[in-house]
């Protein structure tokens, strides 16, 4: 289901001028931009499908570390993390910093077998998605990886620098 989420934002907010002839009415832009909007938008899409979806649940500790999940879903067994790749980030440190997170959640402690990888890429690099995904699916316990770019539409934000 979540690989069809670039299909789904096809309606996404994204409004060049008012879409209501009211005369207060304002242009809307509904802005990605960190990895909260993209767990936001996960929950509205998962919520309602699976009843005991939970957020930010705090994993068995590993002695004085506590890691906290983005996104679970206990009858599958799966955990959902998140990513938000900025322009700035490579994907090397991207995937680093995805096996450093996933170590810590599948303990052999853990009630969770599975992860799913999701990651927003700001910059839209979608010559490097299929490399992270086929790299990050060879991290012990991660069963899937998307990417999904930032969309076309959002053009506006002059934020994106993209790696010359």
């Amino acid at each position: 289901m979540l690989r069809h989420v670039p299909f789904a934002l096809r309606r996404w907010t994204w409004e060049h001028k008012p879409r209501t002839a009211r005369r207060d009415a304002q242009a809307r832009k509904w802005h990605i931009d960190n990895e909260y909007h993209v767990q936001n938008l996960l929950w509205a899409l998962l919520a309602p499908i699976f009843p005991d979806l939970k957020d930010e649940e705090y994993a068995s500790g590993i002695g004085p570390l506590h890691p906290r999940t983005d996104i679970c879903i206990p009858s599958l067994s799966l955990i959902i993390e998140v990513k938000f790749m900025r322009a700035n980030m490579s994907p090397q440190d991207l995937i680093e910093e995805i096996a450093a997170d996933t170590s810590l959640y599948l303990t052999e402690s853990s009630t969770y077998k599975n992860i799913l990888v999701f990651i927003w890429d700001d910059a839209r690099r979608s010559e490097q998605h299929e490399f992270m995904i086929q790299g990050l699916k060879k991290l012990r316990g991660i069963r899937e990886a998307i990417v999904v770019s930032r969309l076309g539409i959002m053009t506006e934000d002059t934020r994106i620098i993209v790696d010359a």
